[in-house]
């Protein structure tokens, strides 16, 4: 992961004590750029908006043929 912005707690959600969570699937294209989304799973939809906003900004380092993994 080279880039990123944590996912802002929704404002409304915070004021009220409202605790959860959000699940998000992601596509990344050759260059390391998410390129679509999708929330898979929410306690609340906010939490999933907020957490796709987020790591639609997101870029990550691409891999390379023939480069090793770390596990």
């Amino acid at each position: 992961l080279l880039s990123f912005c944590e996912p802002v707690y929704p404002r409304q959600l915070l004021l009220t004590g409202t605790k959860g969570d959000a699940a998000v699937r992601i596509v990344i294209d050759e260059h390391g750029r998410v390129i679509a989304g999708e929330v898979m799973q929410t306690t609340h939809p906010a939490f999933g908006a907020s957490l796709l906003a987020a790591m639609e900004t997101w870029v990550f380092r691409p891999a390379r043929k023939g480069e090793a993994t770390s596990k």
